[in-house]
Order: structure tokens, then C-alpha cells, then sequence
């Protein structure tokens, strides 16, 4: 649990796959591009922060999931549904990617997808909730 926290926050300081700008909704679907947002970046870091503090403090990925919801939804009331759906996707493909544990699949790396899985639910939820049926990367 403890090397899943520490990856965790190494991808929060990296976030490489989180500098995406949100430039169009339109009939649901929601266009991230490459090019830098500030406040995307920062808050990709955060919920990556709130998924890791979680798992320090021995939460469920429920309960963990549910706090990293409701951030985002905290978020979008200021910066717009479109900004909120890539700081979470952009988020969410950091922890899989720290989790993601290569051709060795132990019993940890299982429960970790596991996890993501349930990450990729509160996702979808949120984009049902929201109106969002689609997000893509230029």
C-alpha cells in the first residue's frame, strides 16, 4: 500500500498526461488539447492528492473515490464542466499509470486495478451527471 501512495504522489509531481486545456463542449463530447492550463494541471494534482491522503488515512476506494468526486464537482462550479472533465480524466490516466504494474500481476497490482476500476465508475458517473459523453485528446 505504502509503494501505491508513493507512486501516487510521484505521478502528482509529474503529471504528464494532465496538461490538457478543455476548448470545446458541444453535444457532450469535450476536447482536451495539449497545450498548458494552469488551473486543469493543479487540479489534476489535487485529486491525485486526495486518492493518495485517502489511502494514507486506510480509506475504502469508495469512500476515496466519492471524496475525489466531489473536488471535481467543487471544481467545475468555478472553472466550467468542460475544465472539470479533463483535470478528472487527466487525473485518472496518472493513477492508472502509476498503478499499472506491467506483465507481473500480483495480488496487489490486482486490487489496485480494481481500485482504478472503481475510479473509472465515479467517471462515468460524473460525465452522465453532467452531460459529458465523450472525452478526447488532440
Amino acid at each position: 500500500m505504502k509503494n501505491i501512495i508513493a507512486v501516487l504522489l510521484l505521478s502528482a509531481a509529474g503529471c504528464a498526461s494532465v496538461t490538457a486545456k478543455a476548448t470545446t463542449f458541444k453535444d457532450g463530447a469535450v476536447t482536451c488539447v495539449k497545450a498548458q492550463e494552469p488551473e486543469a494541471i493543479a487540479e489534476s494534482v489535487k485529486l491525485i492528492g486526495i486518492a493518495a491522503a485517502d489511502l494514507l488515512t486506510g480509506k475504502g476506494a469508495t469512500a476515496t473515490w466519492a471524496d475525489v468526486k466531489a473536488e471535481a464537482e467543487s471544481f467545475l462550479k468555478t472553472h466550467g464542466i468542460a475544465t472539470a472533465a479533463c483535470a478528472l480524466d487527466g487525473a485518472l490516466a496518472e493513477i492508472e499509470a502509476a498503478l499499472h504494474p506491467g506483465a507481473a500481476l500480483s495480488a496487489r497490482a490486482l486490487a489496485s486495478f480494481e481500485a482504478v476500476d472503481d475510479g473509472r465508475q465515479m467517471q462515468a458517473e460524473f460525465n452522465a451527471e453532467h452531460g459529458v459523453t465523450g472525452i478526447t485528446r488532440e
